[in-house]
Order: structure tokens, then sequence, then C-alpha cells
């Protein structure tokens, strides 16, 4: 392929019978969605995660490395906030304070 096609390319391009050529417009949206979609999916796993690594583990067990890995994969504001309210679940559960 031509370095000058190659650079043209954009993810809204595709091969068609050997020949590059720009989706059409149901294409296109069909491909937004199923980023979307495959993004949200992630997040939804990502967030599951976490929930598991802190609600299957004792308080007493909960090692300190583990925390810190857990705080060290925070990667903004949103993944901070998401940590805080899961960890204070988890902490009132197993203190026996259920409000």
């Amino acid at each position: 392929m031509p370095r000058d096609v190659f650079n043209a390319l954009t993810r809204f391009h595709k091969v068609d019978n050997g020949a590059v050529r720009l989706m059409t417009q149901a294409e296109s949206d069909l491909f937004i969605t199923e980023e979307l979609q495959a993004s949200a999916s992630a997040e939804t796993a990502r967030l599951a995660d976490m929930d598991t690594r802190i609600t299957n583990v004792k308080i007493a067990d909960f090692p300190m490395a583990k925390i810190d890995a857990m705080i060290d994969a925070i990667a903004n504001l949103n993944d901070a906030k998401q940590f805080l309210k899961r960890m204070c679940r988890y902490v009132a559960k197993n203190s026996g304070n259920r409000n």
C-alpha cells in the first residue's frame, strides 16, 4: 500500500474489494455505536473487578499492598470517586453500620 493511501486512512474508511472507501453514514453510525458499547462494557467490567477485589476480602486480611495497587490503578477523578464509594460501602458493611 502506498504511503499516501495509508496516511489518508481514518477510522471511517474501509477497504472494500481492494479499494479504500469512506464508510456510509449507516456504517459509521454502527461503528461508533459498537465502539461506545465496547467502552461501556469495559468500564462495567472494570468496576465489577474493583467490587470483587474489595468485597472478597475480610478487613483483617486486607493487605496494604492490595490497597496500594488499587489506589495506583486510579486514573482520574471518576475512578477515585468510584473507589472511595466502594471502599466506604465495604467498611460500613463489615463494621456493622448498615446505613
